[in-house]
């Protein structure tokens, strides 16, 4: 009498093994594929975000923000009343960013001592697929 043995033999396993990685390999540069357009919609988002509040500024203002230019300090007086700034700090009211605008607005934070507080990174300007971010 044969004892029959129970489990998988070599062939069968290395069958099962050698599926298993074919199909790993055809679904990895899907899920790649689709990770990468929500980087990407995500940008457009940002992009857009950024577009709408120049437009708000320039509805408002007049003018599109310049390079760099001087911003009067709401409190206006002595030295220093007026600070220049790029044209990324003159948009930041309307780009949900009041508290980090009136930061910039503080005459008591100079630039060189508390640039971790007054530069720090907005989302709308790197994109996900952007390799230095």
């Amino acid at each position: 009498m044969h004892r029959r043995r129970r489990g998988m033999t070599l062939v069968e396993l290395l069958v099962v093994i050698t599926i298993l990685g074919i199909m790993a390999g055809l679904l990895i540069p899907a899920i790649g594929m689709v990770t990468s357009a929500a980087r990407k919609s995500a940008c457009l988002a940002n992009v857009t975000n950024l577009g709408k509040a120049v437009m708000q500024y320039e509805s408002i203002k007049r003018q599109y923000p310049g390079y760099r230019s001087l911003v009067a300090r709401s409190n206006n007086t002595g030295l220093g009343a007026n600070k220049n700034v790029s044209w990324t700090v003159k948009i930041l009211p309307y780009y949900d960013q009041e508290a980090l605008y009136d930061k910039w607005d503080n005459p008591s934070l100079d630039y060189v001592n508390h640039i971790d507080q007054l530069a720090p990174s907005l989302n709308g300007l790197t994109c996900a697929e952007d390799p230095t971010t």
